[in-house]
């Protein structure tokens, strides 16, 4: 495994590429609480899990605070749960970007396979402008946008053309306006 980018606090990625890393667990190419990427790509990431864990972010895990993604993309990353990004109890927001070919594979401990493009979570406050979610995955539910017991704006969003049993593009146990 290459390693991802792990930092507690206050992280700012400007016109990069973030590429092919993988991690046994979370975050898979960035792990970080408070960011900002701005212009950049990150792709071909994967958080992998297995039978104790869950292998959750694949392009990006935040596991709490406040984080920025702006003129970005987030595509063909992987991980058992937010392929493409993986957030809770934070705040989020996503604005002229696109969230695309990513897949919550359902590997590692059960129950797995939720929100191919994002996995919104437990508290999150998820904004999404001018952005596109589409051709993306799960193996259960939410293949664009699981957003669990968590409050998601869109505006001026496309979110289509996702795969999942249940909840293809969005799969909500939350808000969404």
């Amino acid at each position: 495994f290459q390693d991802p980018i792990i930092s507690a606090s206050g992280l700012t990625i400007l016109t990069s590429a973030i590429i092919g890393n993988a991690a046994e667990q979370d975050g898979g190419g960035i792990y970080c609480h408070n960011f900002v990427v701005l212009d950049s790509t990150i792709a071909n990431n994967t958080a992998v899990g297995d039978s104790v864990n869950y292998g959750r972010g694949g392009g990006i895990y935040v596991p709490a605070g406040a984080a920025e993604l702006r003129n970005s993309t987030l595509t063909r990353n992987s991980a058992s749960n937010g392929a493409g990004l993986y957030a809770t109890r934070a705040t989020l927001a996503i604005t002229n970007s696109t969230i695309s070919g990513n897949s919550a594979t359902g590997e590692g401990m059960p129950p797995n396979g939720w929100g191919g493009g994002i996995h919104n979570d437990f508290g999150d406050v998820l904004t999404l402008t001018n952005a596109t979610i589409t051709g993306n995955t799960s193996q259960l539910r939410g293949g664009g946008l699981y957003n669990n017991s968590a409050t998601a704006t869109l505006i001026n969003t496309i979110v289509s053309s996702n795969t999942a049993p249940d909840g293809s593009n969005v799969y909500d146990t939350g808000t969404i306006t």
